[in-house]
């Protein structure tokens, strides 16, 4: 089963580390901590849940098309 799921997984994992560096760079770039960049924005929280829906949808569609 991990097989064939192998390549979401290694995506799945690469798209997390890519955000992991990115809150990194920008708390160097803003001077600020690591926490105050994650700390809740409403706004901010629902365009990102937003966009995780939408690629998710995106994602399944295509999966299913192959």
């Amino acid at each position: 089963m991990l097989q064939k799921y192998e390549e979401i997984f290694y995506r799945g994992l690469f798209g997390f580390g890519a955000g992991v560096l990115d809150t990194a760079l920008n708390t160097r770039m803003a001077s600020r901590g690591f926490r105050d960049e994650m700390a809740p924005r409403r706004p901010i929280l629902f365009y990102l849940a937003l966009f995780v829906v939408f690629a998710l949808a995106l994602g399944w569609l295509l999966f299913h098309r192959t």
